[in-house]
Order: structure tokens, then sequence, then C-alpha cells
């Protein structure tokens, strides 16, 4: 019992840091780059998609 009453207080601690670093200055600004990241991976991979797709559409026509 005390396990399950330990593992709920260092997920609560764990949120709490989690929640004070994403208020804080530094995790606002990390925060920001991990999206634009996100976002460029997202761009990329659906640029590369529309290629494949396009190449598919290519393929066929020449067979």
């Amino acid at each position: 019992m005390s396990s399950t009453k330990t593992k709920l207080t260092l997920g609560l601690l764990a949120g709490a840091a989690v929640a004070a670093f994403a208020v804080s200055k530094l995790g606002q600004t990390s925060i920001k780059k991990l999206g634009e990241r996100t976002a460029d991976l997202r761009d990329s991979l659906n640029q590369q998609l529309s290629e494949l797709q396009n190449f598919k559409r290519t393929d066929k026509r020449f067979i």
C-alpha cells in the first residue's frame, strides 16, 4: 500500500516540477523552440509525402 502512495507522491512531484518549468521563462522558450521544430518536421514530412504521391502518379503514367 505504501508503494502506491509513494508512486502517487512521486508522480505529483514530477507533475509539479514540469508545471513549474513550463511557467518559467526558460521553459516557455524551450517549449516554443520545440513547437517550431515540430512544425518544421511536419512541413518536411508533408512535402515528402506529396512528392511521393506525385512520383506514384508519374510512375503509373509511364507504365
